[in-house]
């Protein structure tokens, strides 16, 4: 019984030490060439051990989540981030409305779709704001 117990505490101090150490983080995606928001999408920050993701509202603001309830990101890392954004979605379908493809309009440029070539960090070290700023999606 003695043991259960010390596991039990054990994994409520764990949890309680990760969860002081996170912080909120908030900002707006916007276009670089004009400054308006980028109106859908997802942000994610991550570390090799760690991924956390912001969708992106119709105004152009996030908030970010481990857990699915804004509860931020863990202080005192380097996250890569790294943003995915549609335009437009044309769905076609059958005559029983069975979805036969799918296309999407890019909004971003696609180099922001990918860690190793987005360009974009974030350091955790207490800010609770981060604004982004993309270039569109060449057509």
């Amino acid at each position: 019984m003695n043991r259960i117990f010390l596991l039990f505490l054990c994994v409520v101090l764990v949890t309680t030490i990760g969860c002081g150490n996170k912080q909120s983080l908030r900002g707006t995606v916007t276009f670089s060439d004009d400054g308006s928001p980028v109106p859908t999408g997802t942000v994610y920050f991550s570390t090799p051990t760690f991924e956390a993701t912001g969708q992106i509202k119709q105004d152009g603001t996030y908030a970010v989540s481990s857990t699915g309830k804004e509860d931020g990101i863990p202080k005192g890392q380097t996250y890569t981030v790294t943003v995915v954004g549609v335009e437009d979605e044309e769905i076609t379908q059958d005559a029983n409305g069975n979805v036969t493809s799918r296309k999407r309009t890019p909004l971003i440029d696609s180099k922001y779709n990918r860690k190793e070539t987005s360009g974009l960090t974030f350091t955790s070290d207490g800010a609770s704001k981060f604004d982004i700023k993309l270039d569109r999606a060449t057509k």
